[in-house]
């Protein structure tokens, strides 16, 4: 079972913003790096959410648990994929603008998740065909 631990600080972020890879479903954005060193074990998962896009606190901290769990979700069914792919840190990010956060649901959030993932997985994967 893969260890997936939360992505901290200000320079584990900046690392994974300029060097990562991009992908977009929905009003989520991911930015993902894969494995830079053999001895990476796990994955570091972080979440931002803009205070200009979502300026109440309070909705700004449920959209962060909804795409916490919705990851936490979608990286237990397809965890061999996502470990085969070599991704080690990724962050979400919300982009839109919400004045209705308190409407939006886990079964809003998990299925772009889930694309983002998938997609990511995939292009690892067509990748190693052409090589």
């Amino acid at each position: 079972m893969m260890k997936i631990k939360p992505l901290k600080g200000h320079e584990a972020f900046a690392t994974v913003f300029h060097r990562g890879e991009r992908f977009v479903s929905g009003p989520i954005r991911c930015v993902l790096r894969r494995k830079v060193s053999a001895d990476s074990m796990g994955l570091a998962v972080g979440v931002a959410v803009a205070k200009k896009r979502v300026p109440r606190a309070v909705d700004r901290n449920r959209i962060k648990r909804l795409l916490r769990e919705a990851s936490r979700h979608v990286l237990r069914t397809i965890e061999d994929e996502v470990m085969d792919s070599g991704i080690t840190e990724m962050v979400f990010i919300w982009q839109r603008s919400s004045s209705m956060a308190s409407m939006i649901s886990l079964r809003d959030v998990e299925p772009h998740v889930r694309s983002i993932l998938s997609s990511a997985s995939n292009v690892n994967q067509h990748q190693g065909d052409d090589q």
